[in-house]
């Protein structure tokens, strides 16, 4: 969806980085509810642990988020310098 070419170029790039937004920010939030643990629950053993802190779905959710908005700002810039002639 983002090689396409033609008319709706900002359209797919939008919708080719929202799916996986919406993925990302729902396993982010879902830490908001109430007695919601994540994967060091049930696998304490392969959740690693950096100064106490548990590396769990919280982290990727955050790390996966910001690189989809880099990767659509970078995007976004480069279809605005193909649009000027």
């Amino acid at each position: 969806m983002l090689n396409r070419k033609g008319p709706a170029l900002q359209r797919d790039t939008a919708l080719g980085a929202l799916l996986p937004a919406f993925f990302w920010a729902s396993m982010g939030a879902a830490f908001g509810f109430p007695g919601a643990e994540g994967l060091q629950s049930e696998f304490p053993e392969v959740v690693p642990r950096v100064r106490g802190v548990w590396i769990d779905e919280r982290f990727a959710s955050a790390v996966m988020l910001g690189l989809i908005a880099v990767g659509y700002g970078l995007d976004r810039r480069s279809q605005a310098g193909q649009d000027r002639p």
